[in-house]
């Protein structure tokens, strides 16, 4: 791994990948043999596939124990990932955002690092812009982040129009998207209403960017289990608002 050719360096790390792949511990041999500065050092390289099977290890890491996702937090692994998340090449963007949820799966200080690290916005624009391979991970990483947020972080959200680029994609996405992205939604409206705060924002949100509407019609897809996130977002969150401006 210390050396700098390129095909050693190719064949070394797409080595490495075959022996974790499928490995629960296979992370934690990554940083048992002290891989990971030198491997964080590659996630850069300018050979795509050099930095590919780098990005692909930090997720194996990131994929163990929350005291191995810690050392690639600590070792600044939140700004290289910031700064794939911008790479021409979708499969880099890809495999960050897997590995981005991976770290946001991780202990309430792990997801606030995250958040911190001014990696939300980019997020934003992929869900909004990118391919759809590169859109799902990104849909991922906002679902993990909304079941594990703490409560008094939802308004850090609004900003930034996550509620509305979720909604803009929920029209035309696949099943397990769409199940996905409700999921995140009524986590949100959730944890704003355990919160207390003022209003309800987020509802207000999905009201004007047309999301209700599409979740409305989502009431009745075919897909059993989407059918019942819609209606359990309807029946939780507006039924009684809308029986209240009735009166």
């Amino acid at each position: 791994m210390k050396n700098c050719d390129n095909k050693i360096l190719r064949n070394a790390c797409w080595g490495l990948c075959y022996i974790v792949n499928g490995h629960k511990e296979g992370g934690a041999y990554l940083v048992k043999y002290n891989l990971l500065p030198r491997l964080l050092q590659l996630m850069v390289h300018e050979k795509v596939y050099i930095s590919l099977a780098s990005t692909r290890l930090i997720g194996d890491i990131t994929n163990g124990t929350d005291e191995n996702t810690q050392l690639v937090i600590d070792a600044g692994g939140l700004i290289i990932l910031r700064q794939l998340l911008q790479n021409e090449k979708f499969k880099l963007r890809k495999e960050s955002c897997w590995v981005l949820s991976n770290i946001a799966d991780g202990t309430p200080e792990q997801l606030t690092a995250l958040l911190n690290a001014d990696i939300l916005g980019l997020l934003v624009e992929i869900i909004k812009k990118d391919i759809t391979v590169v859109k799902r991970e990104a849909i991922w990483v906002i679902n993990v982040i909304s079941k594990k947020v703490k409560v008094e972080l939802i308004p850090h959200f609004l900003p930034y129009g996550v509620i509305e680029a979720l909604c803009e994609v929920l029209p035309s996405a696949e099943a397990i998207v769409i199940k996905a992205i409700l999921e995140a939604l009524n986590n949100f409206l959730t944890k704003w209403r355990e919160g207390g705060f003022e209003g309800n924002e987020v509802a207000n949100k999905l009201e004007t960017c047309g999301g209700l509407k599409s979740i409305e019609t989502l009431q009745s897809h075919l897909n059993k289990e989407i059918a019942a996130l819609a209606m359990n977002i309807i029946t939780q969150h507006f039924d009684n608002a809308n029986a209240e401006e009735m009166i």
